[in-house]
This record gives C-alpha cells, structure tokens and sequence, in this order.
C-alpha cells in the first residue's frame, strides 16, 4: 500500500467546480487504465504473476476510492457553506422595537419601572382608600 500525506490548499470558489472535475478525471482515468488493461492480462491461474497483478489492481481501487473520499468530501464541505450562506442571506422578520428607532430595555429597567408602577399604584390606593374611611366615619 502506497503511503499517503494530507494536504490543505486553497482554492477559488469560482474554480473548484473545475479542480473536482480534473480529481473524478484522474479517479476514472485510474479506474479505467487499472481495471481494462489489467484485465486482459490477469492470468487466472494460481501464480506469483497473479498474485502481483491482483494486488496492483487492489491499490489502484484503493487509491481510487481514496481521490473519490476526498471529492466527496470536498462537495459535502461545498453544500455546507453554500447552506450557510443561504442561511445568513435569509431576512429575518423586523423587531417592532427596532423599526420605530427604539432600543430594548434592559431588564433591570423594566424592574425598576415595574416597581415604580407598584409604588404609584399603592399610593392611589391609599389615598382613595383613606377617603373612603373619612367618609365612613
């Protein structure tokens, strides 16, 4: 089995349609010079001859299966962003607050005018309450 090394580049949005062709290219070029000339010449008896081309051509399937993991891999990665940036393109519905130039309260604004409510509302109820007990008197 050949040894093989990872590598990371960069490449033009515009121009990776065409760098996963020239990989399935090279995968099919592989498949077809591994698997057609091959064989005609196999021969099918038990023999070191064989053995060797039987194993050639197991490589060569190995490295065509490995060049179509990474096209495959290269399409998924492709979709995902093309998911994402349809995702961020995507309006999403306007915040009444924000479309009349307001801005959010923070929540200890609202706890604060909340209980400046409760004080108001106390004091109303105390003096309509302490009207309503002089005229019961």
């Amino acid at each position: 089995m050949s040894q093989r090394v990872n590598i990371q580049y960069s490449v033009k949005i515009g121009d990776l349609e065409q760098e996963v062709q020239r990989l399935v290219t090279k995968a099919f070029s592989l498949l077809e010079a591994g698997s057609y000339a091959e064989a005609d010449r196999v021969a099918t008896t038990l023999s070191v001859e064989s053995h060797e081309q039987i194993d050639q051509l197991r490589l060569t399937l190995s490295d065509v299966d490995t060049i179509l993991a990474d096209v495959n891999m290269i399409i998924g990665s492709y979709l995902s962003y093309k998911s994402q940036e349809m995702m961020q393109s995507v309006t999403r519905p306007p915040n009444p607050l924000e479309s009349q130039g307001e801005t959010i309260p923070e929540l200890s604004e609202l706890q604060e005018k909340i209980s400046n409510f409760k004080n108001k509302l106390a004091d109303v109820g105390s003096e309509i309450g302490g009207e309503n007990d002089a005229d019961l008197r």
